[in-house]
């Protein structure tokens, strides 16, 4: 492939559709040529006709999709140990809800008064 002057070449490899991508940066924007199956490539030119999109806006909504599931992963995750760590099991969680709510409130009524 050709490369524009000063752009950084890299391989970078996504789990979410399993292959690898090449990435180029160019100013503020960041190419990537996709190799992708037959098959696959159908489905996504079929997803992206029915949408009246372009594969570019596709894959940019893919990513964002994926990276959102992964920071809500992890923030369960933290969630879950933080709870085992306090010792807070399921039969807990409304009372730590209100306890939380109540103590924002309560919070919330002396900041105004």
């Amino acid at each position: 492939p050709t490369r524009a002057p000063n752009c950084e070449m890299r391989k970078v490899s996504f789990l979410f559709i399993g292959y690898s991508m090449l990435h180029q940066v160019e100013g503020n924007r960041g190419l990537f040529r996709v190799s992708l199956p037959p098959e696959m490539l159908e489905r996504v030119n079929d997803v992206v006709a029915q949408q009246g999109s372009s594969r570019s806006e596709f894959l940019r909504m893919a990513l964002v999709r994926y990276i959102e599931e992964q920071e809500w992963r992890q923030l369960l995750q933290n969630g879950e140990r933080k709870a085992r760590e306090e010792g807070i099991g399921p039969k807990d969680v409304a009372r730590v809800v209100e306890e939380y709510r109540s103590e924002t409130n309560l919070a919330r009524t002396r900041g105004l008064s």
